[in-house]
C-alpha cells in the first residue's frame, strides 16, 4: 500500500528527514507530492507515533487503524 492510498483512507504519513537518510528518494517523492504529514529525524519517529497515539484512546484522530490503542490492547 502506497502513501497515497493511506491518505485516501484518512491515514497519516511520517517520513524520515533528508539529513539522516541514507537514501532520500522515496521519502522525497512522497513529501513532494503532498502525501506526508510530518517529516522528522529517524530518532524522533517513535516519539511522533506515541504522541499521535495518545491524542485519542483509539488513535482515530491521528488517522491510525482503530486496533492501535494507547494501552496496546484491542477491543
Amino acid at each position: 500500500m502506497g502513501v497515497q492510498a493511506i491518505k485516501k483512507m484518512g491515514g497519516k504519513v511520517i517520513a524520515q528527514d533528508q539529513a539522516n537518510s541514507e537514501s532520500f528518494r522515496m521519502p522525497e517523492s512522497a513529501i513532494n507530492n503532498g502525501s506526508v504529514d510530518w517529516v522528522v529525524p529517524l530518532d524522533e519517529i517513535a516519539a511522533t507515533l506515541m504522541n499521535l497515539l495518545t491524542q485519542d484512546k483509539t488513535g482515530r484522530e491521528a488517522g491510525l487503524s482503530p486496533h492501535f490503542y494507547k494501552d496496546g490492547k484491542s477491543s
